[in-house]
């Protein structure tokens, strides 16, 4: 066991095992009505509950963070864990004197929240791991009271360590009081590690059970019941006298039963009669939340989605030949689920995938009463990588509108495939979060199929990862409905509005439709056009424009006054400053603030621009209060803090890098290629690009393609390049409803291939017969026919799909009945580059096929290394200016 003098029961140690134990879901035939699976962090906050009353929020700033470190015995508490906090401490050594029932409920209630009541087994056994870390710690003395007794009462550690029957709710509790009066957490550490050894794989430690020695002496646990504390939870005392109320002999029998068949049955009834009304006044007030919106013309006094609102259309893209783009006007949930159940609504920044998500809410909830279908309508930006599953994601969020809202009626929902699930933002989930996002959604449709799921991001790494999920494009809006909503806009200036919208019918939308195209971008043109009467044709200098409109006019529907900066900076004071803080949080993936970590970044910045000569009496606050009230950059939703959109985020970002000196460009290309998966979806280095194209050209990509074609002349040429360029190639034939592009493992490397039209497409490739040994999709075309009634006439609708997918007709025997065969139409393909390399003699076929020049991807190969050689003679030809100048 080793030293025993190194042996500390610290809260980090008891937590830890506490975690061992804690409820997952499918370990037993419990289902936990208050928590799909429990993880660390929920595990913390109700624990903290039961001192407080009050569980923390799971998805606080730094709280998973610290409960890591908390556990694994690297800090003693703090705010987020506030078990060293003298007020927490005081009010836990007073309730367990003075009010013992109170925490010996709460304790309870934690345990049904947070364990499992079938794994009595493992209940056992922490008791006795935690009485054999007690008796081996040597800091605490024989005489050492234990508030171990179900009374409240008192027992020396050593009379604790004899006993052989114990209240497990009154264990807890008093082993919970003595780590929180006991020495530092950090004290445990080798005792942690002792009990948890690393792993390679588990940064947290993976337990070893026999390292406190032999435990299979036998003890005898108990649980308290509090009064009615396991009467099934849809039944209130209204309900007694109602046909639906329980019947006494019923109750009298369920009085009976074990702690652990009460939990059960308990939760059996009370999944079976959701309560109707909780289910109302959550699509009430969700609705009536998301039915007014802040609009960059509307920073200040919210207006009503309705009023403004114009919705895009979507297509789904054909990828077979002969067949046809699949447009979806009048986006409706019912459109939507007739192409699939599962669907990615994917579109640039600014085009209006967040309220085409806000109306499919509307449109799903209208119609709840007739369908029975729930829509939950979340922002992916708040999703917590602690949860150990989506469901309690989605029920965090339901209950935000409805405290009443029960798990079980969810899982009702769920269960029944009755649930709508609108998830926006995918785009805005922070990498290192993403793996455990998508992992929850996989295991999410594993369990309640059925549901449909709607999807918002914009363009991201292809989107491989999501098999089960068409893509819809958000289309950009028809002169139409560009025109519609300048109609529909409330502006300041009635008399350039109406200008604007003639000249926007007549030339602008032809000319400048990027923008006039992008709902967000329009709004923008209109203010630019009112103040310039003209729009820039580049993007970055568009965004400038849009600025010195915002930042001179700020306050111009107010009429002649306009409010002085709380800052007291010029608009170009103030730009160096908040490009800047752009340029921070976007490289730390921030886009969500509260007042305190604004503050953070907001001091940095203001300190890095001291250093540079630029002095202010302005405070963080004052920067905050500009950008919100003022030039509404930002706006504030209940105590956080937003970009008004993440592009403004993006071009000040790009604005901060290209005034960097340019022998300091090699760095920022180095950043850009680091962050090569979230950048997919932006265009911060495309208005960089766009800013100083001849630096970047010569600072970051003529450098970069030299380092990666001497590499490749070195080790392995063109397959070395494949390898780790294409390290998976996607290849399709005919039709299929998924098809992925082929993209470069670089970010800089794709920008090059893309921005200079390169083909990486592998559709309709006549591949050597050996292609079939690679992972291949088979999609098939089958109808379903509706007879129609007197009210209805006869209908059609095709589907293509993969053989898993075909409807369970097609793939068994049914006697009696003879359908149409589904049809072959296409196939889609997963070539493994390192599965041709190490097998070169079975492949030499299609080695030789891909080694030909015509080949797609050699072709590739081929025409960036004549760019790169391009820019290398240009260069040479035009050397860099010494003028200290073009240092500035």
């Amino acid at each position: 066991m080793g030293d025993l003098n190194q042996i500390r029961f610290t809260g980090g140690v008891f937590f830890s095992l506490l975690s061992e134990i804690k409820y997952e879901a499918g370990t037993s035939e419990y289902v936990n009505p208050f928590h799909e699976s429990v993880s660390d962090p929920m595990l913390m906050s109700e624990l903290i509950n039961v001192i407080t009353g009050t569980c923390p929020k799971t998805n606080a700033g730094g709280f998973s963070k610290d409960v890591s470190k908390y556990r694994t015995c690297l800090f003693c508490g703090g705010k987020n864990v506030p078990f060293n906090e003298p007020a927490f401490t005081t009010a836990f050594r007073s309730d367990i004197r003075n009010d013992y029932a109170k925490l010996l409920k709460r304790i309870t209630d934690f345990c049904s929240r947070c364990l499992n009541p079938l794994e009595i087994t493992k209940h056992e056994t922490f008791v006795k791991q935690v009485l054999r870390l007690i008796e081996m710690d040597e800091t605490i003395s024989d005489n050492h009271l234990l508030y171990i007794s179900v009374d409240g009462s008192t027992t020396k550690k050593d009379d604790a360590l004899k006993l052989e029957s114990f209240n497990f709710d009154a264990f807890l509790l008093g082993v919970f009081y003595l780590i929180i009066e006991l020495n530092d957490n950090t004290d445990g550490k080798k005792t942690y590690d002792l009990l948890f050894p690393a792993a390679e794989s588990h940064t947290k430690g993976i337990f070893k059970p026999d390292a406190l020695g032999d435990l299979s002496h036998k003890i005898n646990i108990s649980y308290t019941e509090p009064e009615d504390s396991f009467r099934p939870e849809s039944f209130s005392e209204e309900d007694e006298n109602s046909q639906t109320s329980i019947p006494e002999e019923v109750m009298d029998e369920f009085s009976k039963l074990s702690y652990a068949a009460k939990r059960r049955i308990s939760f059996n009834l009370s999944t079976q009669m959701p309560n109707a009304d909780d289910v109302t006044e959550y699509l009430e007030k969700a609705q009536k939340y998301y039915s007014s919106i802040k609009t960059l013309l509307y920073a200040e006094n919210p207006r009503l989605f309705s009023e403004f609102y114009v919705c895009n259309n979507l297509e789904k893209k054909a990828h077979g030949l002969g067949t046809r783009n699949e447009a979806i006007t009048g986006v409706t949930i019912a459109k939507i689920g007739k192409i699939s159940s599962y669907c990615i609504i994917s579109g640039t920044g600014g085009i209006g995938k967040s309220m085409m998500m806000r109306h499919l809410f509307f449109d799903a909830a209208s119609k709840y009463e007739d369908t029975g279908f729930l829509p939950v309508l979340v922002s992916l930006k708040d999703y917590n990588p602690d949860a150990n599953s989506l469901v309690d994601f989605l029920f965090e969020s339901i209950k935000e509108f409805n405290e009443a809202f029960s798990l079980a009626t969810l899982r009702q929902f769920l269960n029944a495939g009755k649930c709508i699930l609108l998830l926006d933002g995918l785009d805005e989930i922070p990498i290192a979060q993403k793996d455990g996002f998508e992992g929850a959604l996989k295991k999410f449709i594993k369990q309640y199929e059925g549901n449909q799921v709607i999807i918002s991001s914009r363009p991201f790494n292809s989107f491989v990862q999501y098999t089960h999920f068409t893509i819809l494009e958000i289309l950009p809006f028809t002169k139409q409905q560009s025109l519609l909503l300048i109609d529909k806009l409330e502006f300041h200036d009635p008399v350039a509005k109406g200008k604007f919208r003639n000249d926007l019918e007549h030339s602008l939308y032809k000319s400048h439709k990027e923008f006039a195209s992008n709902p967000l971008l329009l709004t923008i043109m209109l203010m630019t056009y009112s103040t310039y009467g003209e729009i820039p044709a580049k993007r970055h200098v568009f965004y400038s424009k849009a600025y010195e409109t915002m930042s001179r006019l700020h306050d111009a529907s107010k009429g002649a006054y306009v409010r002085p900066m709380q800052t007291g900076l010029s608009p170009e004071e103030f730009e160096l400053y908040f490009s800047d803080f752009c340029a921070r949080t976007y490289a730390a993936e921030v886009i969500e603030f509260s007042a305190q970590s604004f503050a953070t970044y907001m001091d940095k910045v203001i300190e890095h621009q001291r250093t540079k000569g630029r002095k202010t009496d302005a405070t963080s606050a004052d920067f905050l209060d500009d950008l919100t009230n003022n030039l509404c950059l930002m706006y504030k939703e209940g105590e956080s803090y937003f970009f008004f959109h993440r592009s403004f985020q993006e071009y000040f970002c790009a604005l901060h890098f290209s005034k960097i000196m340019d022998v300091d460009l090699p760095r920022v290309g180095k950043f850009f290629e680091s962050q090569k998966k979230r950048q997919a979806g932006d265009l911060t280095f495309d208005m960089l690009y766009d800013m100083k194209s001849e630096a970047i050209d010569r600072y970051v990509f003529l450098p970069f393609l030299k380092e990666q074609y001497q590499h490749y002349d070195s080790t392995g040429g063109y397959w070395t390049f494949l390898f780790e360029m294409y390290s998976v190639l996607y290849s399709a034939a005919g039709e299929g409803d998924q098809y992925f592009g082929n993209e470069a493992d670089s970010f800089l490397f794709n920008f090059i291939v893309n921005h200079t039209g390169i083909n990486t497409d592998l559709y309709g490739i006549n591949w050597p017969g050996d292609i079939a040994d690679f992972e291949e999709e088979q999609w098939y075309e089958y109808t379903d026919y509706d007879p129609g009634d007197y009210e209805n006439p006869p209908s059609s609708q095709t589907y293509v799909v993969t053989f898993d997918e075909l409807p369970d007709r097609y793939k068994y025997d049914i006697d009696g009945f003879d359908y149409e065969e589904p049809t072959l139409v296409g196939a889609t393909w997963e070539i493994e580059i390192d599965t041709i390399i190490n097998n070169h003699t079975k492949y030499n076929e299609i080695i030789a096929f891909m080694e030909n020049d015509d080949f797609p991807m050699k072709k590739v190969y081929d025409k960036v290394r004549i760019i790169m050689n391009n820019m290398d003679k240009h260069f040479a030809a035009n050397p860099s200016s010494d003028d200290w100048f073009d240092t500035i």
